[in-house]
């Protein structure tokens, strides 16, 4: 079998590891742990190879990895290039050193807004998970104690209560 890469990460939404192969349409696999997601794309991968054998279709060449030389030209605008050669200068270091030095911090903060984000949403996802089931309890309550008024149900009534601490709480109306 060729050796093609995959890739293995978490899944909040699915509370499993995730394997992808990319070269092969990312195509995917679950497992509890990241060892297992793999045995389970190693499977996939398999019977993809089968398919795409079986259909005559060509088969995709596994991924190399690529080997970077650690250089790459930028273009930028002259005010940029102006501006970066004399915070260089001023700093005391080479223009090569302060764009590195601009560049990590950058990607530093892209990765802690992503993981933010990531937190942000999995907090959002806990609490859509906490209003729904309140929700369900109140409307179980709320069948549970309905009135009865001339043959017709009444359905008991309730207000939502929220603050911007992130509380909530479903009360029962007096009355």
């Amino acid at each position: 079998m060729p050796h093609y890469s995959i890739k293995v990460s978490w899944s909040e939404q699915d509370s499993m590891f995730v394997a992808v192969c990319p070269a092969l349409g990312n195509i995917s696999a679950l497992g509890d742990s990241a060892r297992e997601a793999v045995a389970e794309m190693e499977q996939a991968i398999e019977l993809a190879l089968e398919t795409y054998a079986a259909e005559g279709w060509p088969t995709p060449e596994p991924d190399a990895l690529e080997e970077h030389s650690g250089q790459f030209r930028l273009r930028l605008p002259r005010s940029m290039h102006g501006w970066l050669a004399h915070e260089a200068e001023r700093q005391g270091v080479s223009l090569n050193t302060l764009a590195t030095t601009l560049l990590a911090h950058a990607m530093g903060t892209a990765e802690a807004r992503m993981t933010f984000t990531r937190e942000i949403e999995t907090t959002l996802n806990s609490m859509r998970a906490m209003m729904v089931s309140a929700m369900r309890t109140a409307m179980f309550e709320t069948a549970d104690s309905s009135t009865s008024r001339g043959g017709e149900v009444q359905p008991a009534e309730y207000i939502y209560q929220g603050s911007p601490s992130r509380t909530f709480s479903l009360v029962k109306k007096a009355g």
